[in-house]
């Protein structure tokens, strides 16, 4: 189930990475997420 929803993550900041406007935002945001969640 995590590995599903890091999954997600990924491909939704690939995606918001893609308009650069929000690049740096979408990976500051990916980053902090990615900390919570179990490696």
């Amino acid at each position: 189930m995590i590995q599903i929803v890091r999954a997600c993550l990924y491909n939704a900041a690939i995606f918001l990475s893609n308009m650069k406007e929000t690049a740096i935002f979408s990976f500051l945001i990916f980053t902090k997420i990615g900390r919570l969640l179990p490696s």
